[in-house]
This record gives structure tokens, C-alpha cells and sequence, in this order.
């Protein structure tokens, strides 16, 4: 998700919208990309495909055939183009392209008199569009895509099926095709196949599992989607979920989290027939592809408005999380973590519930357990939890040993989080100062004893202008450190004196 850069405001709602950028688009790009597009390899049970053994391999021959007027030929050519483009490994998309034939065979697409050459010629260009961005394009130019949309209308359901999945390939390519896609008509026609094949699922699922990828492409990318067009396929998603088949389940909900990642659908979202619920139900599946496209749209959800995410919170979401926790897959954990620091940058009461849900302690185990990105995300969540949350709250991180784990990782060199820390170590510190008894702040031993005192110190040295002026201020306020009058900042040799960090929020 990214739907802002890192916005550190003091605004409860405004501090959920930090990190997306920076965060998701390392994720979307692992956990997305290889679902933008696929191959058909083979189609089982099509009354349309070839029985026939003996095909053509010379491009010479193939143009012929498909360029004869007895269909037989043309059937053999175009057939003989798809089984080429059909192998496991190294398809020969660009012999095909160069060759010339690919406008020949978007014509074929015509051919209502004859459903297999429809379907083989549809299968052929599905293939090709499967390939790179170029590849899709050059089908697109060749004029398949109104075409296909018109075959989503077909009465032979193997044409049809064909051409929602070479649709799906084009709208796969990314934002410029999707909406091309969009803008010739598909998603009614699409959405009458989903409805009438939910009727009928047995005889139907390779038809609708191949038509709610498709609305997954059409969902996804950057920019978004304008969501009003889009809007309808809310109105699908719960029967699709309620299919009970794996395949247009996780789809589906692919479908959801790239929704979600847009902030004007949230609200449509939340209002759409138990969506939350659902979601929510997912996260406690053992099946990771089940479980990704649910944690991703419930982390979506969070990262909006208080409202939005006590939505998510009513779901009875955290003890499902702290279970993830415990998920071997790390880019599950990470993004439980994730969502979590988005739940601790709102409301005290959601704080509240994250540590009635025992999740505090988890996420401490993760900062001094986990991988490195893992820790980072679960260093984020106790971050807002102490920056945000009362000094009730505040006195309960200390207590579970939030200091320390914070102190240990000033160490790392990545100005935001260090920004962070230190945010999160100044509320700690002034929460300390009115708990002092006979003028010593209890805190400020703690920060010592972790070695805090010397990192900070070490932070004056930091080439980040912001990271090195906080430490500083955090030094002189709560350790007596006397300042260098004779170091001018001028002299100082800061990058990025212009970081774009705007304050979290003070203590109340």
C-alpha cells in the first residue's frame, strides 16, 4: 500500500498513514506479481481442443494455412500457433509477433461461424498477452481487446472463458491497460458470467475461477482504479468467498486488499455484508495464500480513520494476530506487526486493546528474536504505543522492558525509525519526570543501565540534522549533557537537513 509517504503527524488518524510507501511496495512487489498474468497450457475437458496429433512447426506453412479460405486450414494454423505458444518453458511470442500473423489471427476472433477457431485463436492471443508489457500491448494494438469483450458474451462457454482470461492478461499489464480494460464496458458482462456460473458452480468453477482473477486485475495497480467504476464488484464478493473453492477465495480476496488499498473504498468495504467479518475469519485459516490477501486488506482498513479501525478491532481481530505472530512464513509476521502499529497509532482505548490482547510482550519477543525487517515493524508498533498511549500506558511498555529493547536499536542507521525511538523515548522520559521522587526520574536509570545514554551520544554524530538535534534535546532535557557551544551546526556535515518528519505526538 501506498497511499502516502511517511506522514509523522500528531493527528492520532493522521500518524496511522506512516510507512506505506516505503513499506508495501516491497511487499506488493513479492507477494503480487507473479499472479498479474498467466499462461494457458492446457484446458481440460474443451469440446473445442484439437484431438488431433500432427500439427505445423514451420512459420512459412502456418501463415498459409491461416491466411487460406478453407477453414479446415485455418483451424489447423491458428491451432498449430496456439500449441507453439503453450509449451512449460521458452514460448515463441516474438518469432509469432514477427512473423506478421497476429493481426490475422485478432480477426479470427470474428469467426462466430466457427466456435473452435474462436476459441484457438483466443487461446493463441491469451498466450501472447501473457508475455512482457510489450508483448500484452502489441495484442492491444492489434485490436483483441474489443473483441474479447464482445466474447464475454458468447454462447460457447470455452470461447467465453477464453476470453475473460486473455482479458484478464491485458488488465494484468498494469494501471494504462487496466483501464482500457475498464473503459470498453467488461465488468458488466463480467459480473453476468460470475453470477450465472455461481447458479451452476460444478459445471462452472474453471469458468468462474478464471473470471474472479480477472476482477483481481482490475482491481489492482498504481494509480488506482477510480473506485466508483469499480464499486460493483463489492457486490459479488461475499458469494464468491462463499463458494468454498481455494482457488476463487484467495482471488477474491485479492480482489478485496487491492480495493482497500485506495481510501475511497474503505468505507464501501466495511459496509458490504459482513466483508470485516469474513476477512477476519480468514486470518484464522492455516493456508498462507488464504491468509496473506486477508492481512493485507484488514491492514489496509487500519491504517484509515479511528472509526475504520475499531471496525476492524470489533471483528475480535487481535487474538488472531497474536496467533500469526507465531506463523513461520516472515512476511506474514511482518505484516501482523505492520497492521499492529497502525492499531497502536490511534486511540488510547485501541491501545488499550492490543495490550488487554497480551500482543506487547509478542511484540518485544520479535525485536530481540526476529529477522531484521520483523523487528523493525514490531519496533514501530511499541513506538506508537508509547508515543500515543496515556501514562498508564506508557508505565505498562516500561514495565514489560520497552526500554530496553528501544535503546538497542538506536544502534540502526535508518533516520525514520531512529526518529521514532527517540520520539518514543522522550514521551517515556516525560512521563518519567512525573513519576520523579525527590526530583530523580526513574526512567532515565533504566535508559542508562541499557546503555541509552551512550547511544545517544553516539546519535550526535548521525548525518541526519533531525536524528542529531533530537538526541541532543532528549540528552540536555532528562541527563544534564551540556551542549557544545563552540560546535556550530553550520560546520556540521548533515544529509538531508530538509527530512520531511513533522512530530509524532506529545504527551497528554
Amino acid at each position: 500500500m501506498s497511499r502516502s509517504s511517511v506522514k509523522h503527524l500528531s493527528s492520532f488518524e493522521k500518524q496511522r498513514k506512516q510507512r506505506e510507501e516505503d513499506y508495501m511496495s516491497v511487499m506488493k512487489k513479492k507477494l503480487d506479481d507473479n499472479l498479474m498474468k498467466k499462461r494457458n497450457i492446457n484446458v481440460p475437458d474443451s469440446s473445442l481442443q484439437q484431438s488431433q496429433d500432427t500439427y505445423l512447426n514451420n512459420m512459412n506453412e502456418i501463415a498459409q494455412a491461416i491466411n487460406s479460405s478453407d477453414s479446415e486450414r485455418i483451424k489447423l494454423g491458428v491451432t498449430s500457433v496456439r500449441k507453439m505458444l503453450s509449451t512449460e518453458r521458452n514460448p515463441p511470442i516474438s518469432e509469432v509477433i514477427n512473423s506478421g500473423l497476429v493481426p490475422q489471427i485478432v480477426n479470427l476472433l470474428n469467426r462466430d461461424d466457427n466456435f473452435t477457431i474462436q476459441f484457438e485463436a483466443a487461446w493463441a492471443l491469451t498466450n501472447i498477452a501473457s508475455g512482457t508489457p510489450e508483448q500484452t500491448k502489441f495484442v492491444v494494438s492489434c485490436g483483441a481487446l474489443p473483441h474479447f469483450v464482445r466474447l464475454l458474451l458468447s454462447p460457447n462457454k470455452d470461447v467465453c472463458d477464453q476470453a475473460v482470461w486473455a482479458l484478464g492478461n491485458i488488465a494484468g499489464d498494469g494501471a494504462q491497460c487496466r483501464d482500457l480494460v475498464l473503459s470498453h464496458g467488461v465488468l458488466n458482462p463480467l459480473l453476468n458470467i460470475i453470477s450465472a456460473s455461481l447458479s451452476n458452480l460444478k459445471e462452472n468453477v474453471n469458468l468462474l475461477r478464471n473470471a474472479t482473477w480477472t476482477l483481481s486485475n482490475l482491481c489492482r495497480g498504481k494509480p488506482h482504479p477510480n473506485f466508483e467504476e469499480i464499486k460493483p464488484i463489492l457486490d459479488a464478493i461475499p458469494a464468491l468467498l462463499a463458494s468454498n473453492d481455494h482457488d476463487i477465495a484467495v482471488d477474491a480476496l485479492w480482489a478485496v486488499s487491492h480495493m482497500t488499498d485506495s481510501d475511497a473504498a474503505i468505507d464501501s468495504v466495511l459496509a458490504c455484508q459482513d466483508l470485516v467479518q469474513k476477512l477476519a475469519l480468514a486470518l484464522t485459516f492455516n493456508d498462507s495464500l488464504i491468509i496473506t490477501p486477508a492481512l493485507r486488506s484488514l491492514g489496509n482498513i487500519v491504517t484509515g480513520t479511528n472509526e475504520q479501525t475499531q471496525a476492524v478491532l470489533n471483528a475480535n481481530v487481535l487474538p488472531s494476530l497474536k496467533n500469526l505472530l507465531h506463523n513461520p512464513r516472515r512476511n506474514i509476521q511482518k505484516e501482523v506487526c505492520w497492521m499492529i502499529s497502525n492499531i497502536t497509532a490511534g486511540t488510547r482505548e485501541q491501545i488499550s486493546m492490543v495490550i488487554s490482547a497480551g500482543i506487547i510482550p509478542e511484540m518485544l519477543e520479535m525485536m530481540n528474536d526476529a529477522v531484521f525487517e520483523v523487528k523493525r515493524e514490531a519496533c514501530w508498533s511499541i513506538c506508537n504505543a508509547a508515543i500515543n498511549g496515556s501514562k498508564e500506558q506508557v508505565e505498562y511498555l516500561v514495565n514489560q522492558g520497552s526500554i530496553v529493547f528501544l535503546c538497542d536499536f538506536l544502534t540502526n542507521s535508518d533516520a525514520k525509525i531512529l526518529m521514532a525511538i527517540l520520539e518514543a523515548l522522550n514521551n517515556i522520559l516525560n512521563y518519567g519526570n512525573q513519576k520523579a521522587i525527590d526530583g530523580t526520574n526513574p526512567y532515565t536509570a533504566i535508559v542508562e543501565k541499557a546503555g541509552g545514554v551512550d547511544k545517544l551520544e553516539e546519535l550526535q554524530s548521525h548525518n541526519n540534522y533531525t536524528v542529531y538535534k533530537k538526541s541532543v534535546d532528549i540528552l540536555e532535557t532528562y541527563f544534564n549533557a551540556e551542549s557544545d557551544d563552540e560546535k556550530n551546526d553550520e560546520d556540521l556535515n548533515f544529509d538531508d537537513q530538509n527530512f520531511n518528519f513533522q512530530g509524532f505526538g506529545s504527551a497528554q
